[in-house]
């Protein structure tokens, strides 16, 4: 079936991206500019 081989090609290229060295440093990126100014606060 067509939609579980897109889900497959889907998960593989999560983790591919969550084990890459770059996601930390994109989510450090992420939550020093959300410390300072917060494009999602947390009280909406």
């Amino acid at each position: 079936m067509r939609i579980f081989e897109f889900l497959d090609s889907l998960q593989e290229w999560v983790l591919d991206a969550a084990s890459g060295w770059w996601t930390l440093l994109g989510l450090f990126g992420f939550v020093t500019v959300n410390g300072f100014f917060p494009p999602l606060p947390s009280d909406s």
